[in-house]
């Protein structure tokens, strides 16, 4: 149910959409980095996804007292669903994604409107980490720094860019809700299939905390390894179009991360894979990627047996180090 704001307001520059569930801890210092920037002409779109705490209350009170505040209360039905609700009833020019245990900094939307008076661009993307220097990208240049974010993991995220609304509608670019893991970078690869000019900000202007278990994009997934490949699938689909075998092979890439990911995840505590099964797991997935997993050799497969047969995660770490130095290499 959406509480609409009494006071009628303008279409505003930004649309901030929020997924939250069992935020309360971090929900306050999320949406005060909001309401308190520099620059003000924003909505933001609470979307409170069946939360069990107080969390949907205090979404309710910062609504009473500033009309630029939407409201959405839901059963608990995952954040993609909760992204696309807020999607439904953005106004703004432009959205951008927080989640509700991180906050931005306080000029955040000040430097982003000041990029876009300069350039016309379809999308802005920002916490680089250096991995890329700060620069206006064209349509010339975006398949080589599309393979530069996706080898760094840059592209994966939601809240790491800035969209425009208009080509997100004309193109029905929603969050897949059949999924619940990978769901950020298939969102990511589809929009970025569709535009055509980039800024490219080798600055931090938000702030990632990893800190809440109870956060949406932090829950074990027991069929994690199926809806990993479901998304590489039509990853592959889309970077197919661009008929250029370097992107080609950054799905390769993306397709060993997420069968590491996998390995990895069976020794999580809420992983009831008896021994045996973990092992059969391995040679299943083995099987089933035959082509890719010889980009992977032989050392990590044997390191992925082997340390579920070990009591000790070092060698996890070991085999994660060769895994990353095979990938590169490639």
């Amino acid at each position: 149910m959406l509480k609409k704001a009494e006071e009628t307001l303008m279409k505003p520059k930004f649309s901030i959409i929020i997924p939250i569930y069992n935020a309360e801890k971090y929900l306050n210092r999320c949406i005060l980095s909001i309401i308190n920037q520099t620059y003000r002409d924003f909505e933001i779109i609470l979307v409170d996804d069946g939360s069990k705490d107080n969390s949907g209350t205090i979404c309710d009170k910062y609504a009473e007292n500033d009309a630029r505040i939407k409201v959405i209360h839901q059963n608990n039905s995952g954040v993609s669903t909760a992204r696309n609700a807020g999607l439904k009833n953005a106004v703004g020019d432009y959205i951008i994604f927080v989640d509700s245990d991180d906050y931005i900094e306080f000029d955040m939307l000040e430097k982003i409107k000041y990029i876009l008076d300069k350039y016309d661009v379809d999308c802005i993307i920002y916490n680089l980490n250096n991995i890329i220097e700060t620069k206006y990208v064209d349509e010339d240049e975006l398949i080589e720094n599309m393979i530069k974010l996706i080898k760094t993991e840059t592209i994966n995220a939601p809240w790491n860019k800035l969209y425009k609304r208009n080509i997100i509608e004309k193109y029905n670019i929603q969050y897949d809700e059949r999924i619940e893991i990978g769901e950020d970078l298939l969102f990511s690869i589809k929009y970025i299939s569709k535009i055509k000019k980039v800024y490219l900000l080798n600055e931090r202007l938000y702030n990632y905390v990893i800190e809440n278990n109870n956060s949406l994009t932090t829950k074990y997934k027991e069929n994690k390894y199926g809806q990993l490949m479901f998304v590489n699938d039509r990853i592959k689909k889309i970077l197919k179009d661009y008929n250029d075998e370097k992107l080609l092979e950054c799905e390769k890439y993306i397709r060993l991360k997420n069968i590491f990911s996998c390995f990895m995840d069976l020794l999580h505590e809420e992983c009831k894979y008896a021994q045996t099964e973990k092992i059969q797991f391995i040679r299943n997935v083995k099987k089933e990627n035959k082509i890719i997993i010889k980009k992977l050799g032989i050392k990590l497969y044997l390191a992925s047996i082997l340390y579920l047969i070990m009591p000790s995660h070092l060698l996890l770490l070991a085999s994660k180090k060769v895994f990353i130095c095979k990938v590169r290499s490639n």
